[in-house]
């Protein structure tokens, strides 16, 4: 086995979900239908394993990857089958079964139980939210789910699996293997680097082998696919492409602070002189969209504290926002649309926040429009160009990269 199919093999045998984003071509594939071959044939129960991926015509090539460990058992020790076609087969004693399946079959993954379900090429489900429930839904007790692909883009299945993770909220065991730890990934001759090939040797520790044998593969893919399909880190996997409106290299001048846990995050301690801003955008605290709270170092240029919560009281976050805010005698803008009204106004007329300084346009509260969106975003990119904003949270450094502008020139989410 190769080291990256050994880590994989060790967690598969904890028993975790456990979610793999992979470079092509290194045998994470090869690896789990091993596994599933292993748990279908020693298994003493009539388990049902499912392959389930986008198109069914993938998990049938899959399923003949499993048979091929069956078929390479001597005579003797292969059980009789009851059931063996390209979609299904099914040991005759004990009644375990492996199943081929299309995520967009009729039916999906509601018609069965199953304690193994191994969801291929994940980051290309059309419905990757609603095929995740399906797939929880259709777990045995005890199951187990391996979900394995290449990156497709920004906020595909996988990468919110992946960020759900970091964030908490999610309980997957992640793998990541990037191509610069496959040994066949690299070339045995001498050529002059350039410069930009060199600072990335350098950065990065790849031998001169491996820049080339990039070099190669890039002239052929071009460089917007190589880096979705031999990733050197996750970030670089779901780096932007044409559509975003802040640009790469606009964002990656910014430093980003662990964002991932919920609940109040403080970065830094208030400074004597410094002038302190917050930000506060409600939801309706009842799971769905975050409440969110940021407040910003306007001197330094760096966020200094967060807050977000989607499970909260209208009580509890007004609590936490006045004592965060208080804190750093930040002047407070609230989002007035929606939810954010009865913030502001509880402020306002003193409910609680003694203290607490409001911004507000004119002694009204701020309420955004598409038109004052638009000069906030630009604003926004503004500051981070000029470096008036130098460091953010890692959530916020995520949501920015999401943001893109459509066919007519518009900022959308």
């Amino acid at each position: 086995l190769s080291a990256q199919q050994e880590e994989l093999l060790e967690a598969l045998e904890t028993g975790e979900d456990v979610l793999v984003l992979k470079p092509r071509q290194i045998g994470a594939s090869t690896l789990v239908a091993y596994w599933f071959f292993w748990v279908w044939f020693t298994s003493p129960d009539p388990v049902t394993l499912v392959i389930l991926s986008y198109k069914q015509k993938s998990s049938k090539h899959l399923l003949r990857m499993v048979r091929s460990f069956y078929d390479a058992l001597p005579a003797e020790l292969q059980r009789p089958l009851s059931v063996s076609s390209s979609t299904a087969m099914e040991l005759e004693d004990s009644g375990a079964e492996v199943l081929a399946m299309g995520a967009k079959d009729d039916g999906g993954t509601r018609s069965f139980t199953a304690q193994g379900i191994w969801l291929s090429e994940f980051a290309f489900a059309p419905n990757g939210a609603e095929l995740l429930a399906s797939t929880e839904g259709s777990l045995a007790p005890g199951g187990q789910v391996v979900a394995e692909s290449t990156a497709n883009h920004w906020g595909d299945a996988l990468h919110e699996a992946i960020q759900k993770t970091e964030r908490g909220e999610a309980r997957w065991r992640v793998l990541f293997f990037p191509w610069s730890d496959v040994p066949e990934y690299s070339v045995d001759r001498l050529e002059e680097l350039s410069t930009e090939e060199e600072a990335l040797r350098v950065a990065e520790g790849l031998t001169v082998g491996q820049v080339l044998w990039r070099r190669d593969k890039v002239s052929k893919i071009g460089d917007v696919l190589f880096r979705r399909e031999y990733p050197l880190s996750i970030a670089e996997a779901y780096s932007q492409a044409a559509g975003s409106y802040f640009a790469e290299h606009i964002l990656s001048a910014l430093a980003a602070h662990d964002g991932s846990a919920r609940g109040r995050c403080l970065l830094a301690s208030p400074r004597p002189g410094h002038v302190y801003v917050a930000g506060f955008d409600p939801s309706g605290g009842v799971g769905l969209d975050d409440s969110a709270l940021t407040v910003l170092d306007v001197t330094a240029g760096a966020v200094v504290a967060t807050w977000r919560s989607n499970t909260h009281t209208f009580d509890d976050a007004l609590s936490i926002v006045c004592d965060t805010v208080l804190r750093f005698n930040a002047r407070l803008a609230i989002e007035y649309n929606n939810h954010g009204h009865g913030y502001f106004e509880a402020i306002r007329a003193g409910y609680t926040g003694a203290g607490v300084r409001l911004y507000t346009v004119e002694g009204k509260p701020p309420v955004t429009s598409p038109r004052s969106r638009a000069l906030l975003w630009s604003g926004l990119r503004s500051a981070i160009e000029t470096g008036a904003i130098t460091e953010v949270d890692s959530v916020t450094l995520a949501d920015l990269r999401m943001v893109a502008v459509d066919d007519v020139g518009r900022v959308v989410l």
